[in-house]
């Protein structure tokens, strides 16, 4: 079953903090139902190739189909720091699931859209 709390955070936050200043973006990190981390970026100087119809904010699915160049590799980068020491012992043929955590990467949020800032 997965599990995730706060100091599983706090011990992911530093380095996920450093990569965030390495690409000039900012990350908000944080915890949903005690199985979820989830990663939020709020600004930075990556353009995420959002659209009028994203409305400034979007849940990141396949990194590898959708984003090219410095956004593709900052999300890959994120996506592993986040990922380190998960296992997926998962078997959905018999509906048995069997995980460390879940992930969540967002774009902005629906209420605090991402902010592009100029280089």
């Amino acid at each position: 079953m997965a599990y995730f709390n706060q100091e599983m955070k706090k011990a992911k936050a530093p380095a996920i903090k450093a990569l965030a200043k390495k690409y000039g973006v900012k990350v908000s990190l944080g915890v949903h139902n005690h199985r979820s981390f989830v990663a939020t970026i709020r600004s930075g100087e990556i353009d995420f190739g959002l659209t009028e119809q994203d409305r400034g904010y979007r849940r990141v699915n396949r990194i590898e189909n959708v984003y090219t160049g410095l956004a593709k590799e900052f999300l890959t980068e994120l996506s592993n720091i986040m990922i380190e020491g998960n296992w997926d012992n998962s078997d959905p043929m018999t509906d048995y699931f069997d995980v460390g955590l879940y992930t969540e990467i967002k774009i902005g949020e629906w209420n605090n859209p991402y902010l592009l800032k100029a280089v």
